[in-house]
């Protein structure tokens, strides 16, 4: 009896998979090492030029979440004008040197747009103006 086997399509997309996890499992541990390493941890303050809230929205030390209900920081300060207001927040964060990211991943850096919610569900629309690392 003469037998011959063929390699069909079904059977290197089998291997593959096979190798993709063989390979996530060897090197996970590698990769978080990397991250951890690229990264550096930071205190951060970042200020907002509120151009829309609520009435009332935020006080000191008010817990501000983004859209997500990830926690952005900690209102630290409020410089408040006619008709609007420039909040300074305190948060943990990472850096490197791409930028500055809070909450896990989101990154900040001046001039862009953010939004801000507190538990109590007041919100507010502005613009960050300034981010300061320290440590």
């Amino acid at each position: 009896m003469n037998i011959k086997k063929h390699i069909n399509s079904a059977d290197i997309v089998i291997l593959l998979g096979v190798l993709a996890v063989i390979a996530s499992l060897l090197f996970r541990q590698p990769a978080k090492k990397l991250i951890s390493e690229m990264f550096f941890s930071t205190d951060v303050t970042y200020s907002v030029h509120v151009l829309d809230a609520s009435d009332n929205a935020f006080g000191i030390g008010t817990e501000l979440f983004d859209v997500h209900g990830n926690n952005i920081g900690v209102v630290a300060d409020i410089q408040s004008g006619f008709s609007e207001a420039l909040i300074t927040v305190n948060t943990p964060g990472m850096r490197d040197e791409t930028g500055v990211y809070i909450a896990d991943s989101m990154f900040i850096a001046a001039g862009l747009e953010i939004e801000i919610y507190s538990e109590e569900g007041f919100y507010a629309h502005g613009i960050v103006k300034k981010v300061q690392t320290h440590r």
